[in-house]
This record gives C-alpha cells, sequence and structure tokens, in this order.
C-alpha cells in the first residue's frame, strides 16, 4: 500500500512537471509564432525559426522519451 501511494505520487508529480514544460513551450511557441508575422530581417526570423526547432526536438522531445522511460523503469521496480 505504502509502494503504491509512492508509486503514485512519484508518477503524478513527474507527469505535472512534464505538463508544465509543455505549457512553457507552447507559449514560447506562440511568441515566435507572432514575431514571425511582424515586419524582422530575414536572417533574424530564420535563426529564430531555426533555433525553435531545435530546442524542441533536443530538449522537450528528449525530456518526454527519458522521463517516460525512467518512469517506466521506477513503476516496475515496485511491480510484484
Amino acid at each position: 500500500m505504502i509502494i503504491s501511494l509512492h508509486v503514485n505520487y512519484f508518477s503524478a508529480g513527474v507527469k505535472n512537471c512534464l505538463a508544465l514544460v509543455d505549457s512553457s513551450f507552447n507559449e514560447l511557441l506562440e511568441i515566435k509564432d507572432e514575431l514571425l508575422q511582424h515586419d524582422l530581417p530575414p536572417s533574424l526570423l530564420m535563426a529564430l525559426t531555426l533555433s525553435m526547432g531545435k530546442m524542441f526536438r533536443r530538449s522537450v522531445l528528449g525530456i518526454f522519451a527519458i522521463t517516460t522511460k525512467l518512469l517506466a523503469l521506477y513503476c516496475f521496480q515496485f511491480v510484484d
């Protein structure tokens, strides 16, 4: 019972953190989209777009993949 509560608490905490990262990144993407609508130098717009793509690919997708595997391994150790 105690182990089950511990796993559920850990799982909920990880999910909440991932949800915060996801919502923050979505806000950042909205800002990027707004900046792309303005008359800014093309080199700046290209750099902004490429940087956001790299950040999303490398950090956000990596965080979700690694955390999901970590959570599965953590929960698996408590399964009979």
